[in-house]
């Protein structure tokens, strides 16, 4: 965003943002030398950071978009603070990317040039099931995402 928008309010907004997420970072490697209640109350107080920087009223348009995704995600945003054995720095390229619509909880991730793998994680069990796999061919009968919304439809493949 900084190559597209160099404007003194998305600095000042994204120097905000940053300050959340960094508190964040750094909540999460003290866990271990914090008190439960000092943790907690910690916790809490960052939350409660993040949702007055969500209320605020940020006039840069890209910042506006940035915070409709971030209200739409809150609730996910710090799960790295909540759930042991999360880490603040999961890489959701490397993790491939959601796909939506027909396809809505499985993922979907990119190999090997026009390769796509379809995917989909058991969060109870971490177990990753690869349901379908082929050639990316937008627009075309044999394209794997269109395979793999037929599967769905014949109830091959469970949801």
């Amino acid at each position: 965003m900084d190559k597209t928008n160099s404007s003194a309010e998305w600095k000042a907004f994204r120097k905000k943002l940053l300050r959340v997420l960094k508190d964040a970072i750094r909540l999460y490697e003290r866990k271990d030398r914090l008190q439960k209640t000092d943790y907690d109350r910690l916790n809490v107080r960052l939350y409660y950071r993040l949702e007055q920087f969500l209320k605020a009223d940020h006039s840069v348009n890209d910042g506006k978009r940035l915070i409709k995704s971030l209200k739409r995600h809150k609730n996910e945003l710090f799960t790295f603070l909540d759930y042991e054995g999360v880490s603040p720095y999961n890489n959701r390229q490397k993790q491939g990317k959601m796909l939506v619509q027909k396809l809505a909880g499985f993922r979907s991730l990119h190999v090997a040039g026009r390769y796509r793998v379809i995917y989909k994680v058991d969060e109870d069990s971490a177990i990753v099931w690869v349901v379908a796999a082929g050639i990316r061919k937008e627009g075309h009968q044999e394209d794997i995402y269109e395979i793999a919304k037929k599967l769905l439809k014949l109830g091959l493949l469970n949801h």
